[in-house]
């Protein structure tokens, strides 16, 4: 298997989900998934982003290298700029589908306040910034609105 592959299976694994689930969650096709952990196809540009834009803590040298650690660890000092170090990217909405109402996204931790700290035996979990809540938690519909050509929309709630 690849290993970038490995490192997509590990992440998987990492969220509790089945590969279907997982695909849905950064909105690509089941198939596509299952075609890179089989090894048939190698995971485009298009399928990491997916990945690093919905799971905002995915470390990304760590998906693509191997190097560091799975979920980025928010007190390693940084060295030099980058757009991908920092964890809130601008992320644009899956095509096809309207954005589920998100809360705001908290500010960075100080890490010099001790309520802040990082505890080592907390379990780290991925953040999925379309649910913004745990990953395994149970999430039912609220409502479903349609969008008209005509500009008109109906909203129904369950």
């Amino acid at each position: 298997m690849d290993p970038i592959a490995e490192r997509i299976r590990e992440i998987i694994d990492f969220t509790g989900l089945s590969n279907k689930d997982f695909a849905d969650s950064i909105d690509v096709a089941p198939a596509i998934i299952s075609h890179i952990l089989s090894g048939r196809n190698k995971p485009s540009l298009h399928i990491v982003q997916q990945i690093t834009n919905v799971y905002t803590n995915v470390n990304l040298t760590y998906l693509l290298n191997g190097d560091g650690s799975l979920i980025k660890s928010s007190n390693t000092p940084k060295q030099g700029f980058s757009a991908y170090d920092d964890g809130i990217r601008t992320v644009s909405a899956p095509t096809g589908a309207p954005l589920p109402n998100r809360e705001p996204i908290n500010p960075k931790p100080d890490i010099n306040k001790e309520e802040d700290k990082p505890k080592s035996h907390e379990k780290q979990e991925l953040t999925n910034v379309y649910t913004n809540v745990n990953s395994k938690a149970k999430r039912e519909i609220e409502r479903v609105i349609i969008f008209y050509s005509d500009k008109s929309m109906e909203e129904y709630k369950p």
